[in-house]
């Protein structure tokens, strides 16, 4: 779920979508940011509402501080001024990690010929967190030249790294890995750029700054004002906001762990009409997670479930009362037919009416003896090749399969695998 570029608005409903996120992936310490705009130049003033409302929902919550990110489009124009906007005013508005998806850098080039040293330029008084969101080229065999660049010790000063483009094989040719199945499961095979960016990683040697030894200095940026050229949007203007979404009344989390909760559902705040928000983890194989609001201590999914139930009773029971009468009537034709045959009208099954019962059985046939039956076919066993629970059994094999109670289906991480921690995108552009 992601923001409508033709129509922007900042929802409950992808406050709903995105702060249930969150809540699922905030146990997991590999989870790098949650990116909350991809390219979307014409909505950052709705990106930025959504920043506020989930940091607060963050806080609120007690989460580790995952940073709030957001992707820009690759502009020369646009990509400064765009940091800029996100960056500048309330710091409880303000984005906490800029990504920039650049494709300059393609085969044998250097930070000159990709333009790599204006960024650099560019970019050194920024006072939030930067990174290369998307890298890529398909032109030649990539060699990953600028993945070594970023993560060597000049670009260390101002970016904090890289995230290359793209981990599946798609049409697009990007892919470092390629699965058999659509769904992308199980183990994929890994491709030539696969090896060339593992190659790239094992050479270079990032040190980073370590937390207990940074200290922020910048500034936070001035707001870009819409006189500025190719912006039309003030910066200190007011977002959007959502009415009646109270996130101040969100529950602290008691603990954390590598999963979601077990249904019970935490409250997010108090919703437009008063009620609170609810956001419950579902128990299904695929783990999704389902929002509900509460109503009197009980669940929209709860209350559907009794008004089902209760209509399922009530059709069982009326069919059930009409099987019995029906049994019933059977069974008093029958005694009437052959007891009072003369009073209700009916012969009997035997003719004529009254008590015949002398009569009935002078006219009952003898049973034939034993020996006449003659000699009845065994029934045969099929054999052990054609056991049929071999057929009911059947069902695409692998541990995903839909037929299967074993499936596993907590995220998995690739064992020996290169590619550093990624962005979890809450909505997409």
């Amino acid at each position: 779920m992601s923001i409508n570029r033709v129509n922007p608005e900042w929802t409950i409903q992808l406050f709903y979508n995105w702060s249930a996120t969150i809540h699922a992936f905030a146990g997991y310490d590999n989870t790098l940011a949650f990116t909350v705009g991809n390219e979307v130049i014409e909505d950052t003033p709705y990106a930025k509402a959504a920043v506020r409302d989930l940091k607060a929902f963050r806080e609120q919550r007690g989460y580790r501080t995952i940073p709030l990110a957001y992707a820009a489009v690759d502009s020369v124009l646009l990509r400064k001024v765009t940091a800029e906007y996100l960056a500048c005013g309330d710091p409880s508005e303000a984005i906490e990690l800029f990504g920039m998806n650049v494709y300059s850098w393609c085969g044998q080039s250097d930070y000159c010929k990709s333009k790599f040293d204006e960024l650099y330029e560019a970019f050194q008084e920024t006072n939030i967190r930067l990174v290369f969101s998307e890298t890529r080229c398909n032109f030649e065999e990539r060699n990953f030249g600028e993945v070594a660049a970023i993560l060597g010790p000049v670009f260390q000063a101002v970016f904090s790294g890289s995230v290359v483009y793209t981990w599946a094989q798609e049409a697009s040719g990007y892919g470092i890995v390629e699965y058999r199945e659509s769904r992308r499961v199980g183990f994929p095979t890994t491709l030539r750029d696969y090896n060339a960016l593992s190659t790239v990683f094992a050479s270079v040697n990032p040190s980073g700054t370590p937390r207990a030894e940074y200290t922020p200095s910048n500034t936070a940026p001035a707001c870009p004002t819409s006189a500025k050229t190719q912006w039309l949007v003030a910066g200190d203007v007011p977002g959007p906001t959502i009415s009646g979404l109270d996130i101040d009344t969100v529950t602290a989390r008691t603990t954390i762990t590598s999963k979601t909760d077990d249904g019970t559902g935490i409250t997010v705040g108090t919703g437009p009409d008063g009620e609170p928000l609810i956001i419950g983890a579902s128990s299904s194989d695929d783990s999704r997670v389902e929002l509900e609001i509460a109503a009197d201590g009980i669940t929209t999914g709860g209350i559907v479930g009794i008004v089902v139930f209760c209509i399922g009773a009530v059709t069982f029971a009326a069919f059930a009362a009409f099987i019995t009468i029906r049994k019933r009537r059977r069974a008093r034709q029958r005694l009437e037919g052959g007891q009072g045959g003369e009073k209700a009208g009916f012969a009997g099954p035997y003719g004529g009416g009254g008590d015949r019962s002398a009569e009935a059985a002078e006219n009952l046939k003898p049973e034939l003896p034993a020996d006449s039956v003659g000699y009845v076919m065994p029934r045969r066993e099929l054999p052990t090749e054609h056991n049929i629970t071999a057929y009911q059994g059947y069902g695409p094999p692998g541990p995903y399969s839909p037929y299967s109670d074993t499936q596993q289906t907590t995220p998995m991480e690739m064992v020996g695998s290169p590619v550093p921690p990624h962005q979890l995108p809450v909505g997409n552009g």
